[in-house]
């Protein structure tokens, strides 16, 4: 998240008022579709995003794959 408070105003900071400005995910054989498909498309909506990074240890579990998509205008490049 970009501009998260530090010290006391901390206390006061709603989650839900910001965005994202990187997005990370592991991605299991149960959410492979949700998170290479459907995810990358709504992720795409949130204009903070800018980065979306996706961890796929499908293959091998010690040696995870690193997908990483970085926001080219309105697509992933």
């Amino acid at each position: 998240y970009r501009g998260v408070p530090s010290g006391r105003a901390r206390a006061r900071f709603r989650w839900q008022d910001h965005s994202p400005v990187l997005v990370v995910e592991v991605i299991s054989p149960g959410t492979a579709d949700k998170d290479l498909v459907r995810n990358r498309r709504l992720y795409l909506r949130v204009p903070s995003i800018q980065e979306y990074w996706l961890v796929d240890p499908r293959e091998d579990i010690e040696n995870p794959s690193l997908i990483v998509l970085r926001r080219r205008g309105t697509r992933w490049g």
